[in-house]
């Protein structure tokens, strides 16, 4: 495990210990517990990036097909107007 895993699952382990009113003789238990939830967590965290990753994936595909690059054409494309530069009174 990372140190900051371990960490997390210490702090975790000493919560669970605090919640429960500080019982002696039930560290193993807490630490147990608290290691499960971080495993389920990892995984959720992991099939959540799976996800994200999927979706990325599928619309970079989009996004590079024909139609796609034509839906971001305008239809009647007219040049934007340059701004006029502000004159100073001093210059006028």
């Amino acid at each position: 495990m990372k140190p900051f895993d371990t960490e997390w699952v210490e702090k975790r382990a000493y919560a669970l210990w605090e919640e429960e009113g500080r019982p002696h003789g039930r560290d193993a238990l807490h630490w147990d517990r608290a290691f499960q939830e971080y495993q389920s967590l990892s995984q959720s965290a992991e099939k959540a990036r799976a996800g994200t990753r999927r979706r990325v994936a599928q619309a970079a595909v989009i996004h590079q097909s024909p139609e796609a690059e034509m839906a971001d054409v305008p239809v009647d494309p007219t040049p934007a107007k340059p701004k006029a530069a502000k004159r100073s009174k001093k210059e006028a």
